[in-house]
């Protein structure tokens, strides 16, 4: 059921004129505010969630996922909750209770309404907090003239609108999203009947009031269910020399839902020259089911790989059997009221900005969460009570107020034979849970050499503060919190970019290296996408990295890029004698390439091709302490192709459109692995030299190759 909100007003953050003076730097580079991302860049990928701006965030420099069914993603060594995203200044919240990306959905942010898009993995500004890796910032379009595009294929649709008034005073631009999973979630080893379900509703209307004054309203509601009944899994894994098959079967079903509203109203004043105030009021709603009774037998057996047979994989021995039983009735609302004050003052060579923010948020939930494991029929403990493998069990209620206010000063000077920007900025931050204010000094400058034509260079340094949030409380075992310190850490960032032309066509080169510091953060394991946290503990750590990018026209007229990132981070967890351990994001290389063609002669016929290649992150047994993730996953690699045909061009009038795709999800049919389930078994008479108890580290897969054909028309 969706979460009903009250009628609320906002101002919406933004610090650029009618002139937008300092947009038009952004372009391509990573200086400014962030690293702008093309409409046509998001427009033209492939993505397997329908979730295409973040689908295009994943494949920048610095940016790593693990599930091509998710939205999440990390940057430079950072958490899922380390990141920042607005839309039109309103800051969006992800679901606490998500599990798993096949659970997600579609993430709040609808491509189709979208128009300006930036991001940044590290070093933003002042006006950007409180959280400590990456900003992602999406404005809305104002739409100029009146249309509708419609999108359609095997895994759903949408629906998007653009109204303009005759006078132009008014303009309403609005979409209605549906998809379904169901197809591509069939391809995982995990059968039985998956029925997902996600839609949502969004709109964005503005009306000039007068020369000075506009106003502008944003709604959005989301729904996102789950329901799944699952049947059986085989999986087959190890090494060649010790082949294992895993056989479960199922008895029980899941069902999730998620549901979000958002309402925001606006007022801006300018007066076209030197001043831009605007205030923000809006309220963001949030509720929460999951709830599921599952029950797995498993039988384990080694494998007698014979190559060259028709079936190579033929099971030779029982290892040992198991059985586990899950159960979860975890339910949350969460109220998020915010109410933003912010301006822009252009004066001579400086551009002054500032603001304040106050936040409520109201949350509560419950978590009622157990597992069992049999593995020799003691499912009972010696009192007779049941033996819990794993269990948690909480309810929490968390209401509190939190302020923050910035002040920055963008100064553009010359030295000699140098041009220079800087970007001087502090931020203050108050949380009412820890009762810490917390200020963070922010510095950037932007350096570009007369004598080297095409070249600048970037060094930012500052401080981000994350405070405690409702998702550390949620923590495995229900225990308290060791301490109520915001997470911290220090940036610094060298960047250098160049501009140059080839083929007669416009390229750009990007290379950054940069180093954080991380004090007080909360250590924390990843499963899929759920992140747990260790309460009770506090570490130091560092993440240290360089990342490079190629951008430009290698086909004329059609972007592509080649993003390649280098990283370390690690934590040392206080007090547990370990020292320095990889923490969970730990992934030391990252490549993506995005390329677009068309086939000569026909040049109507497009294509693109995503190719994405990772090295192994950390990982180690469930509800073990952190220095026991010893062990690497598999390496994710992954390709998308996709092709898209433009019918009737020449026939059409400038602005409409009609083309038809096709798609091919992980082209290479690539079994990546995103997670592991451990089970424990009681070795049979024939092999007991395992020992009794031996744990085994199943991996949980990703989808195999998919097909989707889909039409758009613009109208």
């Amino acid at each position: 059921m969706l979460v009903a909100i009250l009628p609320c007003m906002a101002w919406a953050q933004s610090d650029s004129l009618h002139k937008e003076i300092d947009t038009v730097t952004v372009q391509g580079r990573t200086g400014g505010r962030g690293q702008a991302i093309r409409r046509g860049d998001y427009q033209h990928a492939t993505s397997a969630d329908g979730n295409y701006i973040e689908q295009v965030v994943k494949m920048q420099p610095g940016v790593s996922s693990v599930s091509e069914l998710s939205s999440q993603y990390n940057v430079r060594g950072g958490s899922f909750d380390e990141n920042l995203v607005y839309i039109n200044g309103v800051e969006i919240y992800r679901p606490l209770f998500v599990r798993s990306g096949e659970q997600e959905g579609l993430s709040i942010v609808n491509s189709d309404l979208a128009g300006k898009v930036e991001f940044s993995s590290g070093g933003f500004g002042a006006e950007y907090g409180d959280k400590m890796s990456s900003v992602l910032d999406v404005s809305y379009r104002r739409p100029d003239r009146n249309s509708l595009s419609i999108t359609a294929g095997l895994m759903g649709g949408s629906v998007a609108g653009e109204t303009v008034s005759k006078n132009a005073k008014f303009t309403l631009i609005s979409g209605i999203r549906y998809r379904t999973s169901k197809y591509i979630l069939n391809s995982l080893e995990k059968k039985g009947e998956y029925n997902p379900s996600y839609s949502d509703f969004q709109l964005f209307s503005t009306y000039k009031l007068s020369d000075r004054i506009n106003l502008w309203a944003l709604g959005m509601v989301s729904s996102n269910k789950f329901s799944f009944v699952p049947k059986s899994q085989t999986t087959s894994f190890g090494t060649m020399q010790n082949a294992l098959q895993m056989n479960i079967y199922y008895a029980g079903s899941e069902h999730d839902t998620y549901s979000s509203a958002i309402g925001a109203a606006a007022v801006e004043y300018s007066d076209r020259q030197s001043i831009k105030m605007t205030a923000t009021a809006a309220v963001y709603a949030l509720k929460e089911n999951v709830g599921y009774d599952i029950a797995a037998a498993y039988l384990l057996s080694s494998l007698d790989r014979r190559l060259g047979e028709p079936d190579d994989s033929l099971a030779a021995a029982d290892i040992g059997v198991g059985e586990s039983l899950s159960h979860a009735r975890n339910t949350m609302r969460a109220h998020i009221a915010t109410i933003k004050y912010s301006g822009v003052y252009f004066v001579a060579s400086n551009k002054i900005g500032w603001g304040t923010q106050a936040v409520l948020c109201d949350v509560e939930g419950s978590v009622n969460e157990w597992q069992t494991m049999d593995s020799a029929g003691f499912f009972v403990n010696s009192d007779k009570s049941l033996a819990m493998w794993r269990y948690n069990q909480r309810a929490t209620a968390l209401a509190r107020p939190d302020f923050s206010a910035y002040l920055y000063d963008k100064y553009d000077f010359s030295l000699s034979n140098v041009d220079i920007s800087a970007n001087l900025g502090v931020r203050a931050c108050y949380s009412d849970f820890s009762q810490i204010v917390s200020v963070s000094p922010r510095l950037s400058l932007y350096i570009v050499p007369k004598s080297f034509n095409g070249y600048n260079f970037r060094i930012s340094a500052g401080r981000y503060v994350q405070p405690l949030t409702f998702r550390e409380l949620m923590n495995s075992d229900g225990t308290p919190l060791l301490s109520n310190n915001p997470q911290k850490s220090l940036h610094l960032v060298v960047g250098a970019y160049h501009d140059f032309r080839m083929w007669n066509r416009p390229f750009k080169i990007t290379a950054e290296a940069y180093y954080k510091k991380l004090s007080d953060i909360v250590p924390y394991t990843v499963d899929n996408v759920k992140i747990t946290y260790y309460a009770r503990q506090l570490a130091d750590g560092y993440a240290a990295g360089a990342d490079f990018k190629i951008y430009g026209e290698f086909v004329k007229g059609m972007d592509s890029w080649l993003s390649i990132s280098l990283l370390k981070t690690e934590e040392d967890i206080r007090g547990d004698g370990y020292g320095y351990i990889p923490r969970p994001d730990d992934r030391r290389f990252t490549s993506s390439l995005f390329f677009r063609d068309y086939f000569p002669r026909f040049d109507f016929l497009g294509m693109n091709v995503t190719l994405v290649y990772a090295t192994p992150l950390p990982f180690g047994p469930e509800n073990m302490p952190r220095h026991t993730a010893v062990y690497r996953s598999k390496q994710y690699l992954r390709a998308d192709f996709g092709l898209e045909a433009a019918l009737w061009r020449e026939k059409l009038k400038p602005g409409r459109s009609i083309n038809i795709g096709v798609d091919i999800f992980n082209l290479f049919d690539i079994k990546n692995t995103v997670s592991y389930s451990w089970i424990t078994v009681v070795p049979s008479q024939r092999s007991a030299s395992e020992g009794v108890g031996a744990q085994y580290a199943v991996p949980d897969r990703l989808t195999s190759r998919r097909f989707n054909v889909k039409i758009s028309i613009k109208l």
